[in-house]
C-alpha cells in the first residue's frame, strides 16, 4: 500500500470508526462479558483487517456468524489485530471476551483495510462503519 493511500485510508478510518457501548450506570452485574464487533456496509467484501483497543481481553476473537474465518494476534495487553475472511457483509464480524462488561465504552475498533471479493484493496473506506456492543 502506498503512502498517500495509507494516509487517505487512515483519515477515512478515523472519520468512520464508531464506538457504541454502554456506561458504568447500566444495570447488570459487574464482571467478565462478551463484546460483539459489528460492521455496517452497503457491499459484500472478502476480507477486513481491524485493530481493537481497550483495557484488556479475556480471549481471542470468535466468528460473529457462520462462514467467517477470524485470525488474530494480541499486539499488546490493550490491542488486538484481527483479520476476518469470508463473505463480509453488514452484521456481526466477531465476538471477544473482556474482563469488565460494564466498560464497553473503553474499547474501540478501527478498520485498517478492506479487500473486495477479488482481493483488491478498497481505496475509500468512508462508507464503512464499525461498532461495538455487549
Amino acid at each position: 500500500m502506498n503512502a498517500p493511500r495509507m494516509v487517505c485510508g487512515a483519515i477515512a478510518l478515523l472519520a468512520s470508526a464508531l464506538l457504541v457501548g454502554c456506561n458504568d450506570s447500566v444495570a447488570g452485574p459487574a464482571g467478565p462479558g462478551t463484546v460483539t464487533v459489528a460492521l455496517t456496509s452497503a457491499v459484500t467484501d472478502g476480507a477486513i483487517f481491524l485493530r481493537v483497543t481497550g483495557p484488556g481481553f479475556e480471549s481471542g476473537p470468535a466468528a460473529g456468524k457462520p462462514g467467517l474465518l477470524v485470525y488474530s494476534r494480541q499486539v499488546s495487553d490493550s490491542e488486538l489485530a484481527v483479520a476476518v475472511f469470508g463473505s463480509i457483509t453488514s452484521g456481526a464480524l466477531f465476538r471477544v471476551d473482556i474482563p469488565e462488561s460494564r466498560k464497553v465504552e473503553s474499547y474501540s475498533a478501527t478498520i485498517v483495510q478492506v479487500a473486495d471479493r477479488e482481493n483488491d484493496l478498497r481505496g475509500d473506506l468512508s462508507s464503512y462503519l464499525v461498532g461495538m456492543t455487549n
